[in-house]
Order: structure tokens, then sequence, then C-alpha cells
């Protein structure tokens, strides 16, 4: 990555799709907190609704 376009990435908050459902919104939001002490851990992103799957059986054979 080229410095110019890293300290863009740390000053500005990345767009987000208007496309994406509200709980996608939610979860990129959370993952772009900047300040640590006010960001989930990773562990509850993991828990995030967006990553949580309805229906299992939707995705297995």
């Amino acid at each position: 990555m080229q410095p110019a376009a890293l300290f863009k990435v740390m000053k500005e908050t990345p767009p987000i799709p208007e496309t994406m459902s509200s709980d996608g919104k939610d979860f990129l939001r959370s993952c772009f907190v900047r300040n640590p002490a006010e960001r989930p851990t990773a562990r509850m992103l993991l828990e995030h609704k967006f990553l949580m799957v309805q229906n299992p059986r939707e995705h297995t054979r």
C-alpha cells in the first residue's frame, strides 16, 4: 500500500455501499471505529447479526 493511501484510510472512513443491508452497514461501521477502546473486539464482531446464518440448512447439502 502506498503511504498516501494509508494516511487517507487513517483519516477518512471508507465508504459503505448504499445497497448493503442495514445489518451489513452496522457491521462495517463497527469495524471502522478508530478508537480501539470503543471498537468491538474480534469475538464481538464474529457474533454480529450480519455474520449469523439465518437458516443453516440453506448453506449445506
